[in-house]
């Protein structure tokens, strides 16, 4: 055909949006006239707007997204099985839309319908980028093979990181703890400083963010509440259930699931998972500050100690998380999507061994350790 590549995708993904987009419009206008003609209820011509723009944006998300999935694969089925990676995370973020609308929370709209775009711009870009019409006609009849995948798992563990991607055997020292401490972990951390960095940008982001939240949404009487405890502090002991392993299975598990509702969420999970324990620190910094103490000293006292090891840990596996999560977007050169996910996810396992140490490490600092400096603190307030 006369066509190019990015002609084939641009007619592609236009095909895919402007039907779902234009039914879409009508029917929040149908809907729209009909609660103002039966109901007498009159919404706003901007939230009118917004409805209308966060729609067609989310179809431009998950269109695109669904271009650059289906990209990498030849057969309608395997499309449609790849498919619950764009449908289950627009789900729940629809789900968050309608609750802000009902609840009249049009600043968070905003910040989805920013992040929206922001994702459909990444998926157009992407998808022109490793759209080729070749390879997927050279993937015809491809399907996935469990025992190849398996092989697959095991050659990656075996090779070292740098070696993972290249097409021909090679020959790699015996993987022992020595090799995985010496070799594949510092090769690890150098080949993957964008997702890392990602996350290291997303710990402050989200501190920053429960600040401002403190503040735009304080709880009643937090302030004072948190105020009187500070200033009784030599009075509170520590709840007895909270152990060091509790603690740990606590890490362990929550860094397992979010890395494994990556694979879903296209890293999402990953990055909303190491925000989430920033925001709560930042929140009650905010909160702390409010009751008349430094917000720095709070997050010093009660944060720095063990976070100086758990947010480590929970950082490296977030930004693998990430990795596994965003790879099936853009496989490796000459590698297909169970392949690449096969290497990520051994990655993933790898990045773990410097991982644990670290969470044993912040768990127990945070039992023995963190609420001495505590006592130290506030203790006499």
């Amino acid at each position: 055909m006369p066509l190019s590549d990015l002609e084939l995708y641009l007619g592609k993904l236009l095909a895919s949006v402007i039907p779902p987009v234009t039914l879409s419009v009508l029917a929040i206008g149908i809907f729209y006239l009909g609660i103002q003609l039966i109901l007498g209820y009159s919404m706003s011509a901007f939230t009118l707007f917004l409805v209308m723009a966060l729609s067609a944006l989310g179809a431009l998300v998950m269109v695109s997204g669904a271009v650059v999935v289906s990209s990498h694969t030849s057969s309608i089925r395997g499309a449609n099985l790849l498919a619950s990676f764009i449908i289950l995370p627009m789900t729940f973020i629809i789900s968050a839309e309608s609750w802000c609308i009902l609840h009249g929370y049009i600043d968070i709209l905003w910040m989805i319908m920013l992040a929206m775009l922001v994702v459909s711009i990444i998926f157009i870009r992407m998808g022109i980028r490793i759209f080729n019409r070749e390879e997927i006609l050279s993937r015809e009849g491809e399907e996935i093979n469990l025992p190849a995948i398996a092989r697959a798992l095991l050659r990656f563990a075996q090779r070292l990181p740098r070696q993972e991607t290249a097409l021909e055997k090679v020959t790699s020292p015996p993987l022992t703890l020595w090799r995985l401490y010496r070799h594949d972990i510092p090769q690890l951390l150098a080949i993957n400083r964008v997702p890392i960095f990602l996350v290291l940008l997303a710990m402050p982001v989200g501190t920053l963010l429960g600040y401002w939240f403190s503040y735009r949404y304080p709880f009643p009487l937090a302030a004072e509440v948190l105020g009187r405890s500070l200033g009784q502090w030599k009075t509170l002991n520590t709840i007895p259930a909270i152990t060091i392993g509790w603690l740990l299975f606590h890490n362990l598990r929550a860094s397992l699931l979010a890395s494994a509702l990556s694979a879903f969420s296209f890293g999402t999970a990953a990055i909303l998972w190491i925000m989430l324990p920033t925001t709560m620190a930042g929140f009650l910094a905010g909160e702390a500050a409010q009751a008349g103490y430094s917000a720095w000293v709070f997050l010093a006292t009660f944060v720095l100690p063990h976070g100086i090891f758990e947010l480590a840990a929970a950082g490296l596996v977030a930004a693998f998380g990430l990795r596994l999560g965003m790879i099936i977007m853009a496989p490796p050169k000459g590698m297909s999507i169970a392949q690449s996910m096969a290497m990520a996810a051994v990655d993933l396992v790898k990045i773990m061994a410097l991982a644990v140490p670290l969470f044993v490490m912040a768990a127990w600092v945070e039992i023995s350790v963190t609420p001495q400096i505590a006592m130290l603190v506030y203790g006499g307030r």
